[in-house]
């Protein structure tokens, strides 16, 4: 809904895996991923969940 916000944090994430109900994605940097864990997650996790409701969990790790 927020065009920057999806701008400036989800779309440098990149799917790596998606089994058993979780989601792991890559983010640029240390500082990305940490931000995202901490504050962004549950839009990630509703995301997803509207396209697969197995998605419960949504983990972001820097690569």
């Amino acid at each position: 809904r927020d065009p920057a916000l999806a701008a400036a944090w989800f779309r440098p994430l990149q799917e790596m895996e998606r089994q058993g109900g979780c989601v792991r994605l890559a983010a640029p940097t240390r500082f990305v991923a940490e931000y995202i864990t901490t504050h962004l997650t549950p839009r990630l996790v509703a995301a997803y969940g509207r396209f697969d409701p197995a998605v419960r969990r949504v983990l972001v790790e820097a690569v």
